[in-house]
């Protein structure tokens, strides 16, 4: 997965322990699906998240602050299942 915060990670395993790290700071954090494309082996998903910072995230230090943000992922698919992400 191509973070685009932080550098990537390559495999299952890296990509869970970057994503447990992600889910302590923010434990609450939901996401809302607003748009899904695809063509070909590419799936592009729009979404809003909100979530808390309640741990630490990339050298800043948890505040309790809430926090909603938009964003974009595009999904390479191989064989059924997500081959790379961006």
């Amino acid at each position: 997965h191509h973070w685009g915060v932080g550098g990537d990670t390559v495999g299952h395993e890296p990509f869970i322990e970057r994503l447990e790290l992600f889910l302590t700071a923010f434990p609450d954090i939901a996401f809302e699906v607003t748009m899904l494309v695809a063509e070909g082996d590419l799936v592009v998903s729009r979404w809003t998240a909100t979530a808390t910072q309640q741990g630490d995230w990339l050298g800043i230090p948890a505040a309790g602050t809430a926090v909603e943000y938009t964003g974009m992922n595009v999904f390479r698919i191989a064989c059924g299942t997500i081959a790379e992400s961006w």
